[in-house]
């Protein structure tokens, strides 16, 4: 598939590609995937990978030339955390004990927790 026509030659996007900044877009486009396929190797999760290119009129507003730049960017999963249990109090904070049960008379003191 071609994008960009000049004088009669369509030029493929993979060459647009290949000459932004001298193909080191694409070699950092490279590096980013492989870094993400290893966070989505680690946690099982989805990633994202994102390649957005900006063109821009060159100098003075003229479109006949422009600028075309590139930034890659990757969404890496997070690992699954596990919520904690929390109880909530009449006014209203967190406590890891149930206020509503009585606590039992062994174990440890009251003064030790």
């Amino acid at each position: 598939m071609s994008d960009v026509v000049a004088d009669g030659i369509r030029t493929d996007f993979r060459e647009v590609l290949a000459n932004i900044r001298e193909g080191e877009l694409l070699y950092e486009c490279g590096e980013m995937l492989e870094e993400l396929i290893e966070a989505i190797q680690e946690t099982g999760r989805k990633g994202m990978f994102t390649l957005e290119i900006s063109v821009k009129p060159g100098a003075s507003g003229d479109a006949s030339k422009v600028l075309v730049s590139g930034r890659p960017k990757i969404k890496k999963p997070l690992p699954e955390t596990l919520p904690s249990m929390f109880y909530t109090t009449a006014d209203n904070t967190l406590v890891r004990d149930n206020p509503k049960q009585p606590r039992l008379p062994f174990g440890k003191d009251e003064d030790e927790r």
